[in-house]
């Protein structure tokens, strides 16, 4: 792509009247709607194939795969999958067979979209599949894994024939000119990677400073790729993600006076509300593929969960599904004028239009009309027309609820993606606290937040969505949906890469480390609050299933592996945090693989 400007199209569901006001689904305002099945944190993905006129949908919400006939406008196969398949990213491979990322059961779909009467193969992938590619090169499908595995299977038939173990929390990969990427996805990192699966290079997104409403200069850093895909030209690579402001936050105070997680872009108030209102904001930074540092865009502001992103000739377009009342609105710039950004406090500089309803996935066909992804109800929109892709409402208050922006240009969602965490440690009135995951039944590990200062879901609405995010006041049935919601969250866990030295570590675990005093139960957790040499103040004891997966570790993230929490004594409390300095290094060995299987 080189350095020429780049033209830039966000599609956002939101209402640009200058007030402050929500953007949630109107329906959350109505009867309140609590699936019996619940619908999974958003995702969902469009891809067009090389002929420039099929498309594929995957839509997790319906356990099911669509074929779409751009040109005509017409559904030509539909393939229903298992209940809790959640089919994701999709590619295709050199003789036009497509491969799904089934990121429920842990397989690769893989169909020809041609065909009326194949409804295609499962074929086991890993625990956690997230992306997926082509390598021409090697002819094999490429899959990525949130738990740091890279997987590599033949096109059809065959179980995988590799395995490489790259980095933990991989989201995207990418083939191209030969050259194989992966993305991480909480830590916005870039990797290029060898065949044998190391890593070659590695970057980040670069932070951004912003001027805050009281003037004071605020740093945000990257986290939480979203999506990335490779340009047109086959010259870099853009990546959309969000960004967090890095300085203190004060979470008790009012919109008026700065408080809080965000403000709206307008307000009534007499202070200046800028780009670095909100703790959060979307981002899109493009990567050279000749190694050159990340070339960074302003604030847009507006993004709320920035989930995809699609590129044709000059033009990016992303979606943002956080915003979900009123009208889409899209935003049309350059990349000269998104980093031309002296003199408006970071904020991007963008122009709005409208266009239907809320979107989750966006793509372009080989016409270059922008194909995009309305999720309830099923609709694909290309240009000017809607296809109509039929199935059951999907819509849910609990749901609607967590992935809304309440007003202040974040959502529940912005710091817990997909229900989990953002891996950020943030600074609430100067004290770290590393995100917390929501993922596992949460409400039952109550009281919740570190300090346990809120005793059950209905306190955490109040201070949380309510309090610090200024949104408005819900019902009880509101809360009860919401927490219903959030309690059906799965979790995520760990894999047992060694099954005799895991159960080593429990033994140890339950016995002379002294871990299952505090961490016992279903949750591995007491629910109780301990002081255990970290901080003066009793902290709550968090959850430890799928602790490997949460790095970094601890109240303040000093620990970035879970050996450095044993070896830190001073990151990790020493004695008044079980007695694992007691242990061996091989029996400290076996703990950890017994951690690393929760």
């Amino acid at each position: 792509m080189g350095r020429r400007a780049i033209g830039v199209t966000l599609l956002v569901s939101a209402l640009l009247a200058c007030q402050h006001r929500s953007q949630v689904d109107p329906r959350v305002n109505g009867e309140v709607v609590q699936l019996d099945r619940p619908p999974p944190a958003l995702t969902g993905t469009v891809t067009v194939l090389g002929d420039g006129v099929t498309g594929v949908v995957a839509d997790p919400d319906r356990d099911r795969v669509l074929v779409v006939d751009l040109a005509g406008r017409t559904i030509t196969r539909e393939l229903t999958l298992p209940d809790g398949s959640l089919p994701g990213r999709a590619a295709e491979d050199g003789g036009g067979r497509v491969h799904v990322a089934l990121r429920g059961t842990g397989e690769l779909f893989s169909f020809d979209p041609r065909s009326t009467t194949d409804d295609g193969e499962r074929r086991r992938a890993c625990a956690m599949p997230r992306g997926v590619a082509y390598d021409p090169g090697a002819d094999r499908v490429l899959v990525a894994c949130r738990g740091g595995e890279l997987v590599e299977l033949p096109t059809s038939g065959e179980a995988a024939t590799r395995t490489l173990q790259v980095t933990g929390d991989l989201r995207d990969v990418i083939v191209v000119s030969g050259r194989r990427f992966v993305t991480t996805f909480r830590e916005a990192r870039l990797l290029e990677i060898a065949a044998d699966g190391t890593v070659l290079s590695d970057r980040a997104p670069l932070p951004t400073q912003m001027r805050g409403a009281s003037g004071s200069v605020e740093t945000y850093g990257a986290s939480v790729a979203w999506r990335a895909v490779v340009t047109p030209d086959g010259a870099a690579i853009a990546m959309v993600h969000q960004r967090g402001r890095s300085s203190s936050i004060s979470v008790n105070g009012t919109v008026a006076r700065g408080g809080g997680y965000g403000a709206p872009t307008t307000t009534s108030t007499t202070t200046p509300v800028t780009c670095a209102s909100s703790v959060v904001h979307g981002a899109v930074s493009i990567f050279d593929l000749d190694g050159a540092p990340a070339r960074a865009g302003g604030a847009i502001v507006r993004a709320v969960l920035p989930v995809d992103v699609a590129v044709s000739g000059a033009t990016i377009t992303l979606v943002a599904a956080g915003n979900q009342a009123g009208h889409d609105a899209y935003f049309d710039a350059t990349e000269s004028t998104l980093t031309a950004t002296a003199g408006r406090d970071g904020c991007a500089v963008i122009a709005h239009g409208e266009s239907a309803s809320t979107s989750t996935a966006v793509a372009y066909d080989g016409a270059g009309e922008l194909v995009r992804l309305e999720r309830d109800p099923a609709v694909l929109v290309v240009g000017a027309d809607r296809i109509e892709l039929g199935g059951a409402s999907v819509f849910d208050t609990g749901h609607a609820l967590f992935h809304a922006n309440l007003g202040t240009q974040v959502a529940c969602a912005s710091c817990h993606p997909e229900g989990g965490e953002d891996g950020r440690v943030w600074t609430f009135d100067g004290v770290p606290r590393r995100t917390q995951t929501l993922a596992g039944g949460v409400s039952a590990t109550a009281p919740l937040h570190w300090d346990g200062g809120d005793a059950d879901m209905a306190a955490i609405v109040e201070d949380v969505m309510v309090g610090r995010m200024h949104g408005a006041r819900l019902t009880a049935a509101q809360t009860t949906a919401f927490g219903a919601w959030i309690d059906a969250i799965p979790a995520a866990h760990g894999e047992t890469r060694d099954a005799l030295a895991a159960e080593r570590g429990r033994v140890l675990f339950e016995g002379r480390a002294g871990c299952s005093d505090c961490h016992g139960g279903a949750h591995f957790t007491s629910n109780a609050s301990a002081t255990v040499g970290t901080s003066s103040e009793p902290l709550q004891i968090p959850s430890l299933v799928g602790v490997s997966l949460r790095t970094p570790l601890m109240r303040s993230g000093c620990a970035t592996s879970l050996a450095q929490r044993f070896s830190d004594v001073r990151c990790g409390g020493g004695t008044l945090h079980g007695q694992a300095s007691a242990l061996a290094p091989s029996e400290l060995t076996d703990l950890i693989a017994y951690l690393e299987s929760l």
